[in-house]
């Protein structure tokens, strides 16, 4: 009776395990009257913010109508899915944090939205400036962190240890650490990657890589760089601790229950 308990619950957490790992790739959709009711009608895009160009509401639906609150010029917002109405007209689904820290949701038409320069804006506008990755990275084996720039001479970045950096032989599938290569004004390469994944965590960051000195903070040589690191999500940071406790249980489960079946063939 014991070892039915035991096994159970092991195939509780396998479960639980295995649900939890899926959670990357499911993409949250907004809680939207309107996005429920017309779900096959919307498409999904990457994350962006935007800043409001004209104070505008934020409506329940596309195309106008029924308002619940007003947002002002400057005021920033977040998307990821849009509408096309039938005069081809976009509707962001947007995003708004209220003075409470609830998050709010509504549409706006895209109109009146002006993005923030982020990652997809500078591939966008240096499309034509991209080359393709050569092997710059595969023989790179860091002594300090790397730093990740969200892109090239962006305030933003994250770093990876050197003990967690993955070198070429850990991505199995392209064998590529990177798939991109920039070339800045003073001839410097940057090299990106959709996903750089650190050897000993969940983590995988999206960015590029100054290859002249991929430790440095300061890659304009100023010695005042205003660079802001940003911290890694909690969820990858707890979840190997959990993972490998858990996957512990469930491995001391098959083992006592070996042990038993052993016992009843003697």
């Amino acid at each position: 009776m014991i070892r039915k308990l035991v096994c159970f619950f092991a195939a509780a957490v396998l479960t639980a395990l295995l649900s939890v790992t899926a959670y990357a790739d499911i993409i949250i959709e907004p809680e939207n009257r309107f996005y429920s009711d017309n779900s096959r009608d919307c498409k999904s895009s990457e994350w962006r913010y935007y800043t409001l160009k004209e104070d505008s509401p934020l409506y329940e639906a596309p195309g106008g109508g029924e308002s619940f609150l007003g947002l002002t010029a400057g005021q920033e917002v977040c998307s990821h899915f849009y509408y096309t109405d039938e005069k081809g007209s976009k509707w962001l689904c947007c995003e708004y944090s209220g003075s409470e820290g609830e998050t709010l949701t509504g549409w706006i038409e895209e109109s009146r939205l002006d993005v923030i320069y982020d990652a997809f804006s500078f591939t966008e506008e240096h499309e034509d400036e991209l080359q393709p990755y050569r092997g710059e990275l595969d023989n790179y084996s860091p002594q300090k962190e790397t730093i990740i720039w969200e892109y090239p001479f962006s305030r933003k970045y994250t770093a990876v240890k050197a003990e967690n950096w993955r070198g070429k032989e850990g991505y199995k599938n392209t064998y590529m650490i990177a798939d991109k290569c920039w070339t800045d004004e003073k001839g410097n390469t940057w090299v990106y990657n959709d996903a750089f994944s650190e050897k000993n965590t969940l983590e995988t960051h999206r960015g590029w890589i100054f290859l002249k000195d991929p430790a440095t903070t300061d890659p304009y040589g100023t010695s005042k760089s205003t660079a802001v690191k940003v911290p890694p999500a909690g969820f990858n940071i707890i979840f190997p601790a959990v993972l490998a406790l858990c996957m512990a249980f469930v491995s001391a489960a098959i083992l006592i229950s070996l042990k038993g079946e052993r016992k009843k063939l003697q």
